[in-house]
C-alpha cells in the first residue's frame, strides 16, 4: 500500500521594469523546478506554499490563483509514496532572494523565454504553461 503525501508550492512571479520574471529553484538533482514542500498538520495548502517558498528562497508572496495540481510516485526506502502537489500562482511581495542551501542548491529569477531550455521536470511544464496563460505571458 502506498503512503500518500500532500505538498504545496507554486509559480512565483514579479514584474521588473515591466518585464515578467518567474522564480525557480535548483534541486539536489540539478533540475530547475518550482518551490514546494510538505503541508504540515493543521495547515492549509495555500499557507504551506507561502511558507515553503519563504523558507527555501527568502521571498514572501500572496496567492493570486490556484494552478493545476500534479501527482507522481516514487520509492522512499522501499515504500511507494504517492505525492500530490497543490500549485498556486503567487505574486512576490517582498523578501530578498537568498537560496537556503539546506533546502535547495540555487534559486533565480528567469524570463519566461529562458525557462524552456532548462533541465526540469515534465509535470512542471503544464503548471508553468497555466501560470503564463493566466499572466498573459
Amino acid at each position: 500500500m502506498a503512503r500518500k503525501v500532500l505538498s504545496a508550492g507554486g509559480v512565483v512571479f514579479r514584474r521588473e521594469d515591466g518585464a515578467l520574471r518567474l522564480l525557480l529553484i535548483k534541486d539536489r538533482f540539478g533540475r530547475w523546478t518550482l518551490p514546494k514542500g510538505h503541508v504540515e498538520a493543521g495547515e492549509r495548502p495555500e499557507e504551506a506554499a507561502l511558507r515553503e517558498i519563504r523558507e527555501e528562497t527568502g521571498i514572501t508572496g500572496r496567492v493570486v490563483a490556484p494552478l493545476p495540481s500534479t501527482t507522481y510516485s516514487f520509492r522512499d526506502r522501499g515504500v511507494l509514496v504517492e505525492k500530490t502537489v497543490r500549485h498556486y500562482l503567487i505574486e512576490a511581495t517582498g523578501g530578498e532572494l537568498v537560496p537556503q542551501q539546506k533546502e535547495v542548491a540555487d534559486a533565480r529569477w528567469f524570463a519566461p523565454g529562458e525557462i524552456e531550455a532548462l533541465p526540469q521536470y515534465e509535470n512542471n511544464r503544464q503548471v508553468l504553461r497555466a501560470a503564463l496563460e493566466r499572466l498573459g505571458g
